[in-house]
């Protein structure tokens, strides 16, 4: 649950805007800092009740985005504090740190960067007999092309070819024939 509701926030405000004394006087008197008193303060003019109400999940960013809040809060020359509660961003420090990346390396800095240990690549297992099979194919294969290309070569020459080379071939040389024409 969140530390300060939204009563009591809209509370202090009020007080602040309507009341006698400035953002110390008022946070003394409920207990908390001036700092936190000015943030409600400034979310408050910049989105009224939506400024201070507590966001419910986590905002992500996208580089066009932070590079239009830092654009703009240059051209304004506007504080950290003021330029989160005009972008509803509940904690100024975060526009500092993309302040410091942006001149530190550029828009480089301001990209999303993984967090957290790169996660381990299990090697694949390999199935041995799968393998073997498969250089048995391929060590055929080869056999069979080369013989392939030894009958080829006979019948250019003219040489008669043995009838155990044709018979062993069931027809491929003859498939190979039709292809060569």
């Amino acid at each position: 649950m969140a530390k300060y509701d939204l009563e009591f926030k809209m509370k202090v405000v009020n007080e602040y805007i309507n009341g006698p004394g400035g953002y110390k006087t008022v946070g003394e008197r409920h207990g908390i800092g001036h700092a936190m008193v000015r943030k409600w303060y400034l979310a408050h003019c910049a989105s009224s009740m939506e400024g201070l109400e507590r966001k419910k999940t986590r905002t992500k960013y996208s580089l066009e985005d932070k590079i239009a809040i830092l654009r703009w809060m240059r051209e304004n020359d506007a504080s950290l504090t003021i330029n989160s509660a005009k972008f509803r961003i509940n904690n100024p420090s975060l526009i500092a740190a993309w302040r410091i990346a942006f001149r530190r390396h550029g828009i480089d800095g301001l990209t999303e960067k993984r967090k957290g240990r790169p996660s381990m690549k299990k090697p694949k297992k390999v199935d041995k007999r799968k393998t073997d099979y498969v250089k048995n194919l391929e060590h055929e294969n080869e056999l069979l092309r080369a013989e392939l290309a030894y009958i080829k070569k006979l019948k250019a020459s003219g040489i008669n070819i043995p009838s155990r080379l044709l018979k062993s071939n069931h027809g491929s040389l003859r498939n190979s024939e039709k292809n060569s024409d």
